[in-house]
């Protein structure tokens, strides 16, 4: 029986715990070493991430400021166990594996909640960058990129991605890419707080990343 002691946000610390199949468990510790080795990325070690986009409609063009390419790579290979979903760390997993073991309200709203940052749609929420009636800033296109153009070489993800971007524009959507990344950091993290706690509880020591 694992637990862990989680603060809500009204201030409350309520305890929560569950069973875990060993399998189970060696989910989590592979999830938790692959947290430690996402926070040693010297992108992630910036206090301010800049990144913005700058149009200039007169002349029809426009330019971003964002990390270089190197720093991206660096990011990607290392967010790669968490996003494909046939990585057994994978966070949907490794969320579901939580939340169908634990079932105790307060956490499954907590997942929920972390569930939808990873899907990026805090920022639908707050803003909808569209082209050609596709909305750019969601987890869709994102993940057409990614499998287009970074992880794989999926000649029609990449093509839904060129037709989206003529004319060389893609370049213009990489801080959005961005942003969408940072907020599955920031979701990975959180959920790998918890696992900690969770593999602390049973003395389930992490091997060193």
């Amino acid at each position: 029986m694992l637990h862990a002691d989680i603060k809500l946000t009204s201030g409350e610390v309520v305890r929560v715990s569950g069973d875990f199949e060993q399998d189970e468990l060696e989910t989590l510790r592979a999830y938790s070493v692959e947290a430690q080795r996402l926070d040693k990325v010297p992108l992630l070690q910036q206090p301010n991430i800049h990144m913005s986009i700058k149009m200039d409609f007169e002349v029809g063009s426009g330019s971003v400021e964002r990390p270089s390419d190197e720093d991206i790579a660096v990011l990607l290979m290392r967010l790669r166990p968490f996003i494909l979903q046939k990585e057994h760390c994978n966070f949907g997993t490794v969320k579901n594996i939580i939340r169908r073991r634990i079932p105790d309200k307060s956490l499954q709203q907590i997942t929920q909640k972390l569930s939808s940052l990873y899907l990026g749609e805090n920022m639908l929420s707050l803003m909808k960058v569209e082209a050609g009636g596709v909305l750019i800033n969601s987890d869709e296109v994102l993940m057409d990129w990614l499998n287009g153009f970074e992880y794989h070489r999926d000649k029609k993800k990449r093509a839904r991605i060129e037709q989206l971007h003529p004319g060389g524009s893609l370049e213009l959507s990489m801080p959005i890419f961005m942003n969408l990344l940072l907020d599955k950091v920031t979701a990975i993290r959180h959920l790998s707080a918890l696992v900690r706690l969770l593999l602390q509880s049973g003395n389930y020591c992490e091997a060193a990343p």
